[in-house]
């Protein structure tokens, strides 16, 4: 992986790619570079500490929208593409989780997080709308990737495939033609707003001329995760033959832990196809089948070529929110690699390597949202100022008993703050969710309460927290006493 992010940090650009551009298309890129130097070291203590953090401000912007594209998933059985179906044209969101170096003045590079397929949906999932009450959002599993590298000055962008794995072929198809479509139309409309002005803001666009001048388009890497680890394969040869818009001069593509449904052979651009050990869902390692036949298809090619097997590693763990959902593939237990879902305890090969920053197992350090904010060490990792926040924290919270105390008094301010979070939490896995739902379940109390006191003529600060009472009660009735949880789902190839 080193030399891949050398080659994207270079200042140099590769060479124009090979095969020029048809009539009214247009080639992003810059000549005049034959070759990029990667400084090589004899002892790997010179090599960076991955987890380290860059001099950078890294800024979030955790649900961005770039605009939609028109996407329409071939049948494999010849079927019609009638509305609601997966083979019917839509216009899909190209939206995801954008990671940037808010403070630096140069163009930075670009890098381009591409997920694999899982469950895109938690609940109220509408195929035939292509819509949903509660995405699973899948691209925010790369977080801790996505905001370190923006500590080192990469913008990076993790794209959300959740509306298009609503549409893929299942059967066959396997959504890999609508993948690199969206590659394609990703790196567009952030090319689009890159220009002046950026993109005008709508229902479909939201990001505004936050990205205006700031990325260098001529540095562009690719990591595709799975199913997207095929796709990102896929897309260097679309990329190299496209008529429908710009191509793209990649500096580096990384398969992670990649299905090959679509049998590529990968040239043209530094590659590397890494190889998880302990991949419970693709356990036949399909990702070296692109590193062999990328070593016969063109014998000219200058750019290296890179395979990484990794002892101990999972399919599911590089990804935060599959992480969560549980076991790779089936749930049966590898014999080598032993189980690794997150909630077993008893069957876990202590030398699994959790390379999505997960701290622990008891408890487990993401929730399925991905909100890793409940977690102070996950959300160290991923660049949360944790002291920073706990002082606010503690700062809102006196200020908060100072002004109950005289209404509530001192036994019944503890019971005021602590039931409405509670309640929240258990109607939600969502934290942003949580926040306004215990912020409105108190505001209902209170004013519940105060009225009632007036009315029945007793103590507010009773009435008020006897109320809350009623309503955890209620809450607690309705959902089990286990909230409103989902079964955990496991990644499908």
């Amino acid at each position: 992986m080193l030399p891949l992010l050398a080659a994207l940090a270079a200042p140099a650009a590769l060479p124009t790619i090979a095969a020029s551009a048809a009539p009214g298309t247009s080639t992003v890129s810059a000549a005049g570079i034959a070759t990029t130097v990667i400084r090589t070291v004899d002892d790997v203590s010179e090599l960076p500490d991955p987890l380290d953090r860059g001099d950078y401000t890294a800024a979030t912007i955790q649900e961005t929208k770039l605009g939609t594209v028109a996407l329409q998933e071939p049948n494999s059985s010849g079927a019609a593409p009638e509305a609601g179906s997966s083979q019917a044209a839509e216009d899909i969101e190209i939206r995801g989780a954008l990671y940037y170096p808010a403070d630096r003045e140069e163009p930075s590079p670009l890098v381009v997080l591409v997920h694999g397929n899982h469950g895109s949906c938690d609940s109220g999932t509408d195929r035939t709308n292509l819509t949903c009450d509660e995405f699973k959002r899948n691209e925010a599993g790369y977080a801790y990737l996505g905001e370190n590298l923006a500590t080192w000055g990469y913008t990076t962008f993790s794209v959300s495939q959740d509306q298009m794995m609503m549409r893929q072929d299942g059967a066959k198809g396997k959504g890999m033609h609508q993948r690199r479509l969206l590659i394609a139309a990703t790196l567009d409309a952030l090319s689009a707003a890159n220009e002046a002005g950026g993109l005008p803001d709508d229902e479909h666009t939201t990001i505004g001329d936050t990205l205006a001048g700031s990325l260098d388009l001529t540095r562009i890497g690719l990591m595709g995760h799975s199913r997207g680890g095929d796709a990102v394969t896929s897309f260097i040869d679309y990329n190299r033959i496209r008529t429908d818009g710009p191509r793209y001069p990649l500096r580096g593509v990384i398969s992670l832990a990649p299905v090959d449904y679509e049998r590529k052979a990968p040239y043209g651009t530094p590659y590397m196809s890494i190889l998880p050990w302990c991949d419970g869902d693709v356990s036949n390692l399909q990702g070296a089948r692109f590193f062999e036949r990328s070593q016969y298809v063109n014998g000219d090619d200058p750019f290296p070529r890179i395979q990484s097997s990794q002892l101990g590693a999972n399919h599911n763990w590089y990804n935060s929110v599959w992480f969560a959902d549980g076991q790779d593939g089936t749930n049966t237990a590898d014999a080598a690699c032993g189980n690794s879902q997150p909630s077993n305890d008893g069957n876990v090969q202590p030398h699994n390597l959790r390379l999505s920053g997960a701290a622990s197992y008891d408890p487990p350090s993401y929730v399925i949202d991905n909100s890793a904010t409940f977690d102070p060490e996950v959300a160290d990792v991923s660049g949360v100022r944790v002291a920073r926040t706990d002082a606010l924290l503690m700062l809102v919270l006196s200020l908060a008993i100072l002004a109950t105390l005289s209404i509530i008094g001192v036994t019944l301010v503890a019971a005021t703050l602590v039931i409405p979070a509670v309640v929240a939490r258990m109607l939600t896995h969502r934290f942003a969710t949580m926040l306004w739902l215990s912020s409105a379940i108190g505001a209902l109390c209170g004013l519940v309460g105060m009225n009632l006191s007036y009315h029945l003529d007793v103590p507010s600060g009773t009435t008020i927290v006897l109320t809350g009472a009623t309503v955890f009660a209620l809450v607690l009735m309705a959902t089990g006493g286990r909230g409103l949880q989902r079964a955990p789902r496991a990644a499908v190839l």
